[in-house]
């Protein structure tokens, strides 16, 4: 007779779960997998995990799910929950608990689903065996319907037991959304309408949505900002596209916010409401079913694509030009300026924006980026410009590095037929990433390009650096330890050989490790908050002696 781990795997696989992130480190195996899937991906960290999984709900909309052994694997776990918790994204979590031992006392088990009660909407412990089917019905029931995460602890000795008769039950994946109120609609469309520059604003759950919200900035006459997690709901090559919102903001994005009087922010769930202007200054309408984060005075709940295809008939289109005008010219200045940037470098150090915008120009149709937090997602955010048909994936609101890789494993395996590309922080990679590499090399071989692009040298604000004289990152060299795992690698430390570097690495038929040497003193701009101190120059994270010195008092960072 199957044991209960047979059955878990089961009730997967029947909700068309594919692959679980597990954790390298973890010994022994209550979650033994059993023939037929799904397939446990295991990488370096139990946080990298559960990052994985959530890179995985991104992509596909679907729940993403991992799993770790053991408590201390479990509170390692907690840190990449956070990622999901706080971008709103579904991910179930599966928690094996030691039996009972004289450290750890069986009937103590509830405090592990009380340890996630912070960052879980549901969390639960199986008692007995028959617990199991209904608690992994509600959890995955919560995931969908509250956007989080839910947790199920199993102890190993549940795990072990023999499972009973299969359950036929399902539960639902997801709860109706009310439709648009007429009355709402229009008085949303008349608030716009009185307003003489507007601009829009995508969030997180603008997903499906770009079509609608292109469509009110063509009549609206508006400019379109995205968040970070709203970067593929439309091309970046458009002309009414400013870029990123939030601490990432572009020049464009913050000129066009501070002089905007109406707002339409589509998919809500905006964690930077700081980077938005006052509320006393604009008259703001939500859309969606994330619609918070920002005080609105009108909001349409549900489906952000209902809502828009109720609004945009009752707006009223622009004539006057002259706003849309003046956008579409700040948007050009400051890609002039951002590309003149690029091309400027210092001695014999590769300058990192160059980086971004070299690959700018080579992206493979279709590809799916990822980023690590830190000063990679600025450029990340900022030099790359996404075509219609990619895909892009960073972790909106965790402070902590990392996220790029586990990301990237998550979107070759949901995404095998699209090129990948992953930009790394050097001193993260070395953290865990080196180890997931080994992960990487097995399970995958051939097919579309997987590159992971590690910018070494990238100084954080000297948080958690250690850096010798040179200013380069003290430790192995990337592309070495990638050749000693058998993958190929391509490094490059002199400015002029950066686009053919990436040629290298995009013409490699399995995964690549192209490692640049960077120059740490060029820190990424970052714009001040509305209202921060009257409204402050753009500030950045470091080194900015040295860099007003080669920039000069650029435009481009201008609050």
């Amino acid at each position: 007779m199957a044991q209960v781990s047979d059955a878990v795997w089961a009730h997967l696989r029947a909700r068309g779960v594919t692959v679980v992130y597990g954790c390298a480190a973890e010994t022994g195996e209550p979650f033994a997998v059993p023939e037929g899937g799904p397939e446990l991906f295991r990488l370096a960290d139990a946080a990298d995990a559960a990052v994985a999984a959530c890179g995985h709900a991104k992509l596909t909309g679907s729940v993403g799910c991992c799993v770790v052994s053991s408590e201390a694997a479990a509170v390692r776990l907690l840190g990449g929950l956070y990622d999901a918790a706080l971008d709103r994204q579904p991910v179930v979590a599966l928690v094996g608990l030691t039996a009972g031992t004289p450290s750890v006392p069986r009937h103590d088990s509830g405090r592990l689903d009380r340890l996630f009660r912070d960052v879980a909407e549901y969390a639960s412990t199986a008692a007995r065996p028959g617990d199991l089917p209904r608690l992994l019905d509600e959890a995955f029931a919560a995931a969908a319907d509250r956007r989080g995460v839910s947790v199920v602890v199993v102890p190993r000795d549940v795990l072990a037991a023999k499972a009973a008769a299969a359950d036929s039950r399902t539960a639902g994946d997801g709860s109706s959304l009310p439709l648009p109120d007429e009355a709402a609609v229009q008085r949303a469309a008349d608030l716009l309408g009185r307003g003489s520059r507007p601009a829009v604003v995508l969030g997180r759950g603008a997903c499906d949505a770009g079509g609608g919200a292109l469509g009110a900035a063509e009549v609206l006459g508006a400019g379109i900002a995205k968040t970070a997690a709203a970067r593929d709901v439309l091309p970046d090559d458009l002309p009414l596209v400013t870029g990123a919102a939030g601490p990432l903001a572009t020049p464009a994005t913050r000129r066009m916010l501070a002089r905007c009087d109406s707002l339409l922010v589509v998919g809500g769930g905006f964690p930077h409401g700081e980077w938005l202007p006052e509320p006393a200054r604009v008259r703001v309408v939500a859309v969606g079913q994330d619609a918070d984060g920002f005080p609105a005075d009108v909001e349409l709940p549900g489906l952000p694509v209902e809502a828009l295809e109720a609004l945009v008939p009752r707006l009223e289109r622009r004539t006057d030009g002259g706003w849309r005008g003046w956008i579409e010219k700040e948007v050009r200045t400051w890609r002039e300026e951002r590309d003149s940037r690029a091309r400027r470098h210092f001695g014999r150090v590769v300058n990192p924006e160059a980086v971004a915008a070299e690959l700018s120009a080579r992206l493979p149709e279709r590809t799916v980026l990822t980023a690590d937090s830190g000063p990679v997602a600025a450029w990340w955010a900022r030099n790359l410009t996404l075509r219609n048909g990619m895909r892009a994936v960073v972790a909106e609101n965790r402070a902590t590095r990392g996220g790029g890789l586990p990301y990237a494993v998550a979107a070759r395996l949901a995404h095998p037929d699209r090129p990948v590309i992953a930009l790394l922080d050097g001193d993260r990679f070395r953290e865990t990433g080196a180890e997931s590499l080994l992960a990487v090399r097995r399970r995958f071989d051939g097919g579309s390009a997987l590159v992971l692009c590690v910018l070494d040298g990238v100084d954080p604000g000297l948080l958690l650096s250690r850096r010798g004289a040179s200013g380069a990152a003290v430790g192995f060299s990337c592309a070495d330890f990638a050749r000693l795992a058998g993958m190929e690698s391509v490094r490059c430390e002199v400015p002029k050989q950066v686009g053919a570097a990436w040629d290298a690495a995009l013409r490699c038929e399995s995964p690549v490790v192209l490692h640049f040497l960077v120059d740490a003193e060029i820190p990424p701009a970052v714009v001040a908050p509305y209202g921060d101190a009257g409204e402050r120059r753009g500030r950045a994270t470091g080194g900015l002696r040295r860099l007003s010195g080669h920039f000069g008092r650029s435009r481009g960072d201008v609050g």
